[in-house]
């Protein structure tokens, strides 16, 4: 058997990935191995994570027949080969032995997601994000029987990226990556013209200006003392959030539209409600495609994608999103049988279940591998959102359902496995099951079907059967600014740690002692 490996710098979320010819066997996020939130390695941090990887697959650096990697700040290639502009050949050392590596561009390696979807034949794809190689931020792109091709941008493109919404969360938050919390924010105001009319009027601003001169501006026109108890922060986070949504959609509207398919990527793609303006803009002519790890914290995954698929001409499968580090490697799959009695009852009468099973999810968004667990009671959203994750008061928590009773509670027809779309919450959903519902009454739910996790839309469905409500709060498993954990061992001391509260971890099936 023959092994590949990829590895991504970036200026954040690193990353290591490993495949055999057959499909992708692990793909490690240095957050999740260094305990730190959207980790950027060193060159010796690097040289860790590819030795924990090759060692969680059990293989070594001596099977490794090809590499690939992204050039964006990549401290081991040489600093010509940091930024390209599509693909490059060059020479860098890991682990003592010398390889020769193909080298992909940040946006190419964002576009190469696409071979993890089956039956990607013609896909067009639209990459957006913050910034890459020589600093761009945003490209379009075709894939044609498993071949990626770079299309001309159009206008649009050219200026449009999510930039101006990291400017002005960072001028209300004071620290950069707080995108999230300006999109929940945005859920409490309204947009007003004059906000839309500057933030659209002065892209190149936000683009080419140094923060800090910005921030100035933004002060002049929209002061705001703190965002937590101030309208305009709202009004202005409300407003960066709808001409966002606007631009995505003229963005995705300038594409071809003969492709019957349509994949945003990109940290931009992070975004829940302009994907969603998307997904009903396609309508049911065009399928659209997102995947779960669309940020930086897939492009190992992309570069290893691009490699098996375009250069050797391997159709390597990728089983996303549970493709991340765990305690080991083949854990037993769990199927509805394995939902016990015990677990149906804790979580019926209140109690709230730290799950813990498998490989863990890649990307930012808990999926059912690492997730809490709750009846979406109000009760439970305090007890999760403000004791066990100490979040702000307006962030939501999601729901999980079982596919086939999701149109049942929310306005919402077909999949939503990666919890990256925003649907709206039905009536008997908003009495029922509280705690999910956001304040601009959406809610960024996740769909279980039957044949996808027996184990988790068995306990849906079990759950339903208990309560009349086949719905459960999903939030992440981490605590507060801490990365989704990854191992038995910290999920049970993150429990442990919080003591007086109604809490029990799941693993393999089994409510463990608490």
């Amino acid at each position: 058997m023959r092994y590949f490996l990829a590895f991504s710098y970036n200026m954040h979320d690193s990353s290591v990935s490993i495949a055999d010819e057959q499909r992708v066997l692990l793909v490690l996020e240095a957050e999740r191995y260094f305990g730190e939130k959207k980790k950027r390695c060193t060159r010796a941090e690097m040289e860790t994570l590819i030795d924990v990887a090759l060692r969680h697959v059990g293989i070594g650096i001596r099977d490794v027949e090809g590499v690939a990697c992204t050039s964006y700040l990549n401290e081991h290639l040489p600093e010509p080969l940091r930024d390209v502009e599509w693909l490059a050949e060059g020479q860098c050392t890991l682990q003592g032995r010398s390889f020769d590596v193909l080298i992909l561009n940040h946006h190419l390696s964002h576009a190469a997601m696409v071979h993890a979807f089956p039956g990607e034949t013609d896909v067009v794809i639209d990459a957006c994000d913050g910034g890459g190689d020589f600093g761009h931020t945003h490209f379009t792109y075709r894939c044609h029987n498993h071949r990626l091709e770079q299309l001309p941008n159009k206008p649009i493109h050219d200026a449009f990226s999510s930039r101006f919404y990291d400017v002005v969360s960072r001028y209300l938050y004071g620290r950069i990556m707080s995108e999230g919390k300006l999109m929940a924010l945005a859920s409490l105001g309204q947009p007003r013209r004059e906000m839309l009319d500057f933030i659209r009027g002065n892209l190149p601003l936000f683009h080419s200006l140094k923060h800090e001169e910005v921030f100035a501006e933004l002060r002049r026109r929209f002061p705001v003392d703190n965002y937590v108890s101030s309208r305009t922060a709202y009004d202005l986070a409300a407003s960066t959030q709808r001409l966002f949504e606007d631009l995505r959609l003229e963005s995705v509207g300038a594409l071809p539209a003969d492709a019957p398919r349509v994949m945003l990527t990109g940290g931009a793609t992070l975004n829940i409600v302009a994907n969603t303006r998307v997904r009903e803009y396609l309508g049911s002519e065009r399928q659209l495609l997102v995947p779960p790890c669309c940020d930086d914290t897939g492009q190992s995954l992309g570069a290893l994608l691009y490699y098996c698929h375009e250069r050797m001409g391997l159709r390597v499968t990728a089983n996303m999103p549970f493709l991340g580090y765990s305690d080991r490697i083949g854990e037993p799959e769990l199927g509805a049988a394995n939902v016990s009695d015990e677990l149906v009852h804790f979580l019926s009468r209140g109690g709230i279940v730290f799950l813990h099973r498998g490989q863990s999810e890649i990307g930012p968004r808990a999926l059912g591998h690492r997730s809490i667990l709750a009846a979406p009671t109000r009760k439970n959203f305090d007890l999760i959102n403000h004791i066990i994750k100490k979040r702000e008061f307006y962030r939501p928590l999601a729901p999980i359902v079982a596919y086939e009773s999701a149109s049942e509670w929310f306005a919402w027809q077909g999949e939503s496995k990666y919890m990256l779309y925003a649907a709206e919450v039905k009536d008997r959903a908003r009495l029922a099951a509280p705690g999910i519902c956001h304040y601009d009454n959406s809610a960024r739910v996740q769909t279980v079907a039957g044949g996808d996790d027996p184990f988790l839309h068995g306990l849906l469905v079990r759950m339903g059967q208990a309560t009349g409500c086949p719905i459960l709060i999903n939030t992440s498993l981490n605590p507060q600014g801490k990365p989704i954990l990854s191992r038995l061992e910290a999920t049970r001391a993150f429990a442990q740690s919080l003591q007086g509260l109604n809490i029990r971890v799941c693993h393999d099936g089994s409510l463990l002692a608490s």
